[in-house]
């Protein structure tokens, strides 16, 4: 009962974490400078925006019941690293379906930005996540796991009088 417990839990942790993640992917690509000042390439970030932000926590958490094989300190790992980097992969296909190549990407705007810096720093930030993601889940699934065996170590109390 206690392994169900904490495996619940662990991908408890790591569900949340995706679900964070993606909110703030999203929040980045439609409520935030400079993607919301890049003219026509406005829209086509609301549009990612939105679009990543319900498939990427969807396909990493539905990815972590593949790796149920794996320790179970990994398990709040495996969605916070996947969800960022689902993410940048839905971010690059949109972009590359989309009009929006070569030149049109170039154009600098009146802070000079252009789509190529605004791509890359979306890029940055996706990455950041992961890795941050990466080392919170672990240190999440480690504590859990210090839990579960502080409380196996623990003498069992008869309660009934």
């Amino acid at each position: 009962m206690k392994d169900r417990i904490s495996l619940l839990v662990c991908v408890a942790i790591g569900s949340i974490g995706a679900i964070g993640q993606a909110i703030w992917l999203r929040h980045d690509l439609v409520d935030t400078y400079p993607y919301k000042m890049m003219g026509p390439l406005s829209d086509l970030y609301y549009q990612i925006g939105n679009f990543g932000g319900i498939i990427a926590p969807a396909v990493s958490i539905a990815a972590l019941f593949g790796f149920l094989w794996i320790k179970k300190f990994f398990l709040p790992a495996v969605p916070v690293l996947l969800c960022p980097l689902v993410f940048w992969a839905v971010f690059e296909f949109v972009f590359w379906r989309g009009p929006y190549h070569g030149a049109a990407m170039s154009v600098s705007r009146f802070d000079h930005t252009t789509g190529v810096s605004v791509h890359w720093l979306f890029v940055k930030t996706a990455l950041t996540l992961a890795g941050i993601g990466l080392l919170i889940g672990l240190a999440s699934g480690l504590l859990v796991s210090l839990g579960e065996r502080l409380l196996r170590g623990s003498p069992v109390r008869n309660e009934a009088h």
